[in-house]
């Protein structure tokens, strides 16, 4: 699995090194053409037999309470090249504790206190469901509610 992520996690120290070394593709949000750009080194990764991508189009985190719109922007190199989109859904639980608060990485937290306080954690379990692949015949912003939609069944069915 080749997971597509913001280009600022490149510099993350560490992570960043170890998302690239793992063959993360990164995407530029503040520039618009990023994602014909990206489109190829999509196609690169879907022609290895075995290899599938993996993003979260919502373009930002949340405390998953809901699933937030998706930005259909990186669902139109899908569209155009008839690529299965297949949705997946995840839900956390921690026994003690808040997900939100402590699992989920938004709001304005930074990354090393979040993390060492996520290493405190005895068991945090996830929840994954994934769907049937999506209609092909849509264009990429019907795409992106259709799987918005599967995501947030998935979810909540987990």
């Amino acid at each position: 699995m080749v997971f597509i992520s913001k280009s600022e996690v490149r510099g993350w120290p560490l992570i960043g090194w170890a998302v690239s070394c793992a063959g993360t593709l990164f995407i530029n949000r503040r520039k618009r053409s990023d994602v014909q750009e990206l489109a190829s080194a999509m196609a690169g990764v879907l022609e290895q037999p075995g290899l599938v991508l993996a993003f979260f189009p919502e373009g930002t985190s949340s405390g998953g309470e809901d699933v937030l719109p998706f930005h259909p922007s990186l669902l139109e190199p899908a569209v155009a090249r008839n690529w299965p989109v297949t949705p997946a859904g995840i839900r956390y639980t921690l026994r003690e504790g808040s997900v939100p608060d402590e699992i989920a990485y938004w709001r304005d937290m930074t990354f090393l206190p979040h993390f060492l306080n996520v290493l405190t954690k005895r068991r945090i379990e996830a929840h994954v469901a994934f769907g049937p692949p999506l209609p092909i015949d849509l264009d990429r912003k019907g795409l992106a509610l259709t799987a918005r939609e599967a995501v947030r069944r998935l979810t909540r069915e987990t």
